[in-house]
């Protein structure tokens, strides 16, 4: 265990022999050992181990508490950055499906919040948006009953895309 860290090889044969198990514990350990800063992996490589552990321990163990912390472990770098994103999504999904609505509403303020202003379309910076506000109006709106701070949300996505006749009807639905 104590050369773990720094082969490469003990940690690959670690993570073959737990698929080759089928044993999803032991892969899901073994990802989330991967984001130990120990190992020097970058940042993006860190955050997909998490995020890919975390969706072990979700999914196939049924483990939300352990699922949410690697999740909130991988935004520790910011929740808006492209690599944390698949994070995002995954620990907002959790809490809605655990009843935490509010606290999924407030990751997607503080998301919101860090995006970087005038982040490029091939980024993903206008799809980032678009979901963390669309979502943000269901939230506001449809499950906690805060009408007033959904159309904030709504009166942007309708300035994103003015044509989108959908937007608008939400829009007039809300006020």
């Amino acid at each position: 265990r104590s050369c773990r860290t720094a082969r490469v090889d003990l940690r690959a044969f670690e993570l073959a022999i737990a698929m080759r198990r089928r044993d999803p514990a032991a892969l899901a350990d073994a990802l989330a050992a991967e984001a130990d800063p120990e190992i020097g992996a970058d940042g993006p490589s860190q955050v997909s181990a998490l995020v890919a552990a975390g969706a072990i321990r979700g999914s196939a163990l049924g483990q939300s508490d352990a699922a949410e912390d690697l999740y909130r472990r991988a935004l520790v770098g910011g929740p808006s950055s492209d690599g944390a994103r698949p994070a995002l999504r995954a620990l907002v999904g959790l809490l809605t499906a655990g009843g935490r609505t509010g606290e999924a509403a407030a990751i997607l303020e503080g998301a919101l919040a860090m995006t970087p202003a005038g982040q490029e379309p091939a980024q993903g910076g206008a799809a980032f948006e678009t979901w963390v506000r669309e979502s943000l109006v269901s939230f506001y709106a449809d499950e906690l009953g805060e009408t007033g701070r959904a159309i904030a949300h709504q009166r942007r996505l309708v300035a994103m895309a003015p044509a989108d006749v959908n937007r608008r009807i939400r829009l007039c639905d809300l006020d």
